[in-house]
């Protein structure tokens, strides 16, 4: 039992980072793993208990998350997590037009930038209202 204890706080503790920048004005999560997506990382701990468990459910059918977005509730309002190893504008684009009518002025998107790539929002920036913070 003392085993199961120290391994839930440091889940507990691993996922927090992330959890305590969800604010009910919070829309939308854009995650790009540096990887493949394990269920062993931080970030999947966290974006899982924000939906849910729906994301293990969905790598238990499924273990390639590129590209995918799911949506869970937060704080009783929509919240959509976009995953993906790259940001393609073609996605973006898509992704774009699923959450304009959810972006209203004080409506926030949190990135998780976990790769070393560069992202260019500055699109994002000019035709949604909402703010952009980057992890």
């Amino acid at each position: 039992m003392e085993f199961w204890i120290a391994s839930l706080s440091k889940s507990l503790a691993e996922m927090s980072d992330l959890i305590a920048e969800v604010s009910p004005a919070v829309r939308a999560i854009l995650w790009i793993p540096a990887s493949a997506p394990k269920s062993s990382d931080p970030t999947y701990k966290s974006v899982d208990y924000l939906l849910d468990g729906l994301l293990t459910a969905k790598f238990k059918h499924n273990e390639n998350l590129q590209g995918q977005v799911l949506l869970g509730t937060s704080f009783g309002k929509n919240l959509y997590i976009y995953i993906s190893e790259g940001l393609e504008p073609k996605d973006l684009k898509n992704l774009k037009t699923l959450l304009k009518p959810e972006l209203v002025d004080d409506a926030e998107i949190l990135v998780v930038n976990e790769s070393d790539k560069k992202l260019n929002l500055d699109e994002w920036k000019k035709e949604l209202p909402s703010k952009m913070r980057v992890l």
